[in-house]
């Protein structure tokens, strides 16, 4: 078995739905990109997962409590295949070449400011 951490990055566009007085409901679709920034081998010996890129849809909602001032929050699933290899050490180093998916969740929220 083994593990990694990644950073993911998105690119999206969004389409707003303003008929809401200060409600502003929102979608999106876009791309991701992961970087894979470390495997962590425990049953696997010399782990490698690739970088991969893959697609992202997004909702969410942003609230103005004045022209300048509001707050949001939003949602994004990813979508991404890419592909694992290594060595097993218990089957006398035997290789592996695997196909692994990765689809986390992201939520966030936060004040928005507008010039």
């Amino acid at each position: 078995m083994g593990a990694g951490r990644y950073g993911p990055m998105a690119l999206t566009v969004r389409y707003a739905f303003n008929d809401f007085g200060r409600w502003h409901p929102y979608i999106g679709t876009g791309i991701t990109y992961f970087v894979m920034l470390k495997e962590y081998d425990s049953f696997i010996k010399d782990l490698k997962i690739d970088n991969a890129f893959g697609g992202v849809i997004q909702f969410g909602i942003h609230y103005n409590i004045d022209s300048h001032l509001g707050l949001f929050i939003d949602a994004k699933k990813l979508f991404v295949k890419t592909s694992a290899t290594g060595n097993l050490p218990a089957l006398a180093g035997a290789p592996l070449n695997t196909n692994v998916k990765l689809n986390p969740a992201v939520l966030h929220a936060g004040i928005l400011f507008r010039f």
